[in-house]
């Protein structure tokens, strides 16, 4: 009997030890550093974009410490190509957006991508948790604009897609921070205090506040980590272990802007899309799809309860009891604000446009190959030919 009771205490040790050790493992996938990467984060809401792109040439002009400068992803680049990144599945959701014919039913298939890629999926791939988040941190944005529009009058209508399809550096529960990432040569490593000091003069003449990290933290205090493959099968492999990991809140993967797999039925599909005409709509439809999609955030707030970072994006969106979240300040301008049809109008027709210049922009047969690449993003994802992924 007492044998028995070592035994059954040996198993369950070894049961328990077991366990310590894939949560450790799950939460160090790896933990190298990039030796030769600045991280700069300023305060978006300090500077204008206009004047961040002449900051971002002055940063280049150091050539003699600056290998790249990689600011966010290029916007044409990712609209045309944006569809062509996507594996069969999410390209199959993704594509019900050539289907609307107002903004209204474009919000409404949002609602239906989201569903089917991260509540209910019909094929048998785990949830890619930091897409999920990523995801979110769009529909924060695409609300957030729409909120502006109504309240202000303020539309940037650069936004009504882009703010879904392009994704920037924005770090959501640190402040209004965005992100500039400085590769340097690596003969300048040990002398780059010099460059430090350089930074520090140019975002004091902008007026403008920021910090500037070479111990590899991103955001303060999160380790940046990194990886080199040789090729892209494991390359992307691995990146798939990050996606799904629950530990892991951001991936900078090359293959959110390139696909070695050209899938030329995706891409006759795209060829063959057809100009929308578009339709007048009714603020209350669009207050019906607000409410549609807001259901959907509950659902992946009720699912995924354990993720803080999540749980944090989507209290500024549906509130908690201390605050009201996004939503509900769109709804309340939208029942009280002024002219608030005349504004729908206007955002509806500006949708259908802005659709219309996806679709054509959608449009192209080119093929993906490593040279079409922007200069600053292939400098970043590819180093002396080997790919590479940074995650933190």
């Amino acid at each position: 009997m007492k044998f028995t009771s070592y035994k059954l205490i040996l198993v369950f040790s070894s049961i328990f030890l077991l366990f310590i050790f894939i949560l450790l493992d799950s939460r160090n996938i790896d933990n190298e550093y990039d030796p030769n990467l600045l991280i700069i984060n300023y305060k978006v809401d300090e500077i204008s974009e206009t004047k961040v792109l002449p900051l971002i040439k002055e940063l280049a002009s150091f050539n003699s410490y600056v290998k790249n400068v990689y600011y966010e992803i290029n916007a044409p680049y990712q609209r045309e190509f944006f569809m062509k990144t996507l594996d069969e599945y999410d390209f199959n959701q993704w594509k019900r957006i050539y289907n609307t014919s107002s903004f209204s039913s474009f919000i409404k298939e949002i609602s239906n991508i989201i569903e089917r890629l991260y509540i209910s999926r019909y094929d048998d791939k785990i949830v890619e948790l930091v897409k999920l988040k990523s995801m979110i941190k769009k529909i924060y944005s695409f609300i957030y604009f729409q909120n502006e529009y109504f309240s202000e009058n303020n539309l940037d209508e650069s936004k009504i897609i882009n703010s879904l399809i392009v994704d920037d550096f924005s770090s959501f529960g640190d402040g209004n921070d965005k992100t500039i990432f400085v590769q340097i040569h690596s003969h300048q490593n040990k002398d780059v205090k010099k460059f430090i000091n350089q930074i520090k003069e140019i975002f004091s003449r902008y007026e403008v506040s920021f910090s500037v990290s070479k111990t590899h933290l991103y955001n303060h205090s999160t380790p940046l980590y990194y990886q080199e493959f040789s090729d892209l099968e494991a390359y992307s492999n691995y990146a798939s272990t990050l996606y799904e990991s629950e530990f892991i809140n951001k991936v900078f993967s090359i293959l959110d802007h390139y696909n070695e797999n050209n899938n030329f039925i995706q891409y006759q599909f795209l060829n063959r899309l057809k100009k929308v005409d578009g339709s007048k709509d009714a603020v209350i439809n669009y207050l019906n799809s607000l409410e549609f999609l807001e259901e959907k955030l509950y659902e992946i707030k009720a699912r995924y309860p354990m993720d803080a970072q999540l749980l944090l994006i989507l209290d500024d969106l549906l509130g908690n009891d201390e605050d009201e979240g996004l939503f509900a300040q769109l709804k309340y301008v939208l029942h009280n604000a002024s002219m608030v049809n005349e504004k729908y109008n206007k955002l509806n027709e500006l949708f259908i446009k802005s659709l219309n210049e996806f679709i054509s922009e959608s449009r192209s047969m080119l093929a993906f190959d490593l040279d079409i690449l922007p200069n600053e993003t292939k400098l970043f994802y590819i180093n002396n030919n080997r790919y590479v992924l940074r995650y933190y």
